[in-house]
């Protein structure tokens, strides 16, 4: 399995932390969609953590997910510890321009 696609099903914060803390050892998956789904800051809090470890996601979609910016902070410090990811989508993600000065 090298894609895993969960678009609009209802995972919330508590699925994606766990699918989170499934991905950080995982060696196989290159891309994910979660798109549509409400994991909001708490989740995406966990996919920060988790980019900071996994070595093989590419394409992570995040898109339409009630991030606000608090989760979009901790998947910009993901992001600056992981060398494999190549797309994020954050599309409709509620996330202030302000932290993105930070990342």
């Amino acid at each position: 399995l090298r894609e895993l696609t969960l678009e609009k099903n209802d995972i919330s914060v508590e699925g994606s932390v766990a699918l989170a803390n499934a991905l950080g050892a995982n060696d196989i998956l290159h891309k994910l969609i979660l798109k549509g789904n409400n994991i909001g800051d708490g989740g995406a809090l966990a996919m920060g953590e988790m980019l900071k470890n996994n070595k093989t996601l590419i394409t992570l979609d995040l898109s339409s997910c009630s991030i606000g910016n608090e989760g979009g902070a901790a998947l910009g410090y993901g992001l600056g510890q992981n060398s494999m990811l190549e797309q994020l989508n954050l599309d409709n993600r509620c996330i202030k321009e302000q932290i993105t000065e930070s990342t």
